[in-house]
């Protein structure tokens, strides 16, 4: 078979998602089938050249362009016209979406091609967003609306397709196929040595839905209450990111919160540098980074969510406190610091369950099983 792959973005980093895509495609290669990758255009061209270079049998397809949107018309009829010449030259049998807009785009350009399976990874929670309540309904059909050409619906998590069915889509549509790690790039490099200090970390965008706000309230009560022995270091960047700087330094937390940046080399992060991974969501799809964690033996403290609960087992995988709760945290930070080494045992269960269930070998066979029931529909 002829697979295409709309990512949706440009390509900026060489990281977790791109590898597991290159991954992909060359294990499918292997098995007789074509996989080729599309990104949005190259935003860090160094990036490109990394995929190349890891997967030079694969081919990638940069000269799509990198922006468009409701209020630049022209760009997006650009971008519809090239990806529909890419998809009609190339005589796939399977087009796979990811990210949005292209992915709402190109679920409409779907009606060109009738002899093309269109399918689509929906990887967040579809929770309408904004203040206004009363056009919730509104968004509800539109998400209906974005995705009705799609013969088949891939939801990282099984809440994420639950809500998809409440709002209007057909159950038989729905997959559930979780996201994947490298657990052979993400694994413990050396026994974990703890020191005096108790150092907390989180990996990710720097954006509301991460409610960073509560970590750095909870460190502030931390240290009211006496305990200098905690650190938490803050690795990403995002749209929040001047405001939580401001907020730890009106706070007096600049020894206490470290701002560490994107940094490319994770799993030597997650093994130096973190003695807990913690994640405070407010909702999740299926979340990378705390796979990531878990598959370096790095004991998570997580928001109790449904996106977090699908990969760590409470009391077997990782540790919970109440969503929004910042005393909850503190107490859930306490608990690990009192006997750390029981969670340091939870933590090596929590890999042997992300090797199980969440390696790239797995999720290949359940995306590939995907691909071969669309063919023979």
């Amino acid at each position: 078979m002829r697979i295409l792959r709309f990512m949706g973005y440009p390509i900026n980093n060489f990281s977790t998602l791109e590898r597991m895509m290159l991954a992909q495609a060359q294990a499918l290669r292997q098995r007789g089938h074509e996989v080729e990758i599309v990104f949005d255009g190259i935003r860090r061209p160094e990036a490109a050249a990394a995929a190349r270079a890891f997967a030079p049998e694969v081919p990638l397809h940069f000269d799509l362009p990198a922006r468009f949107g409701l209020g630049q018309p022209l760009a997006t009829l650009r971008y519809a016209l090239a990806a529909a010449r890419l998809i009609r030259r190339g005589r796939y049998d399977i087009v796979h979406l990811y990210f949005d807009p292209s992915a709402r785009l190109l679920n409409q350009l779907a009606r060109c091609f009738p002899r093309v399976r269109f399918l689509r990874t929906i990887g967040s929670t579809p929770l309408p967003r904004g203040g206004r309540r009363y056009l919730d309904g509104v968004k509800r059909r539109k998400w209906v609306f974005d995705l009705a050409q799609m013969a088949r619906l891939i939801c990282v998590g099984q809440h994420i397709g639950d809500m998809l069915q409440a709002y209007g889509v057909p159950r038989e549509r729905i997959v559930v196929v979780p996201n994947a790690t490298d657990v052979q790039r993400f694994q413990r490099q050396a026994a974990h040595q703890p020191g005096a200090l108790l150092r907390l970390g989180f990996v990710g965008r720097l954006t509301p839905v991460k409610n960073l706000e509560l970590m750095i309230e909870g460190m502030r009560r931390l240290v009211a209450q006496g305990e200098h022995q905690v650190r938490l270091t803050l690795v990403g960047d995002g749209e929040l990111g001047a405001s939580l700087r401001q907020r730890v330094r009106e706070q007096g937390l600049e020894s206490y919160v470290q701002f560490a940046g994107q940094l490319s080399d994770i799993p030597g992060v997650l093994n130096r540098d973190f003695d807990v991974y913690v994640q405070a969501s407010h909702n999740e799809g299926c979340p990378a980074a705390v796979i990531e964690a878990m598959a370096c033996e790095v004991p998570v403290l997580l928001s109790d969510i449904e996106g977090h609960r699908q990969v760590a087992a409470p009391g077997r995988h990782g540790t919970y406190f109440a969503a929004g709760d910042a005393d909850a945290f503190v107490a859930g930070v306490r608990r690990i610091q009192a006997d750390y080494p029981h969670y340091l045992a939870m933590a090596r269960a929590g890999r042997a369950h992300i090797v199980a269930t969440y390696s790239i070998e797995a999720w290949i066979e359940k995306e590939l099983a995907v691909y071969q029931s669309l063919l023979a529909a």
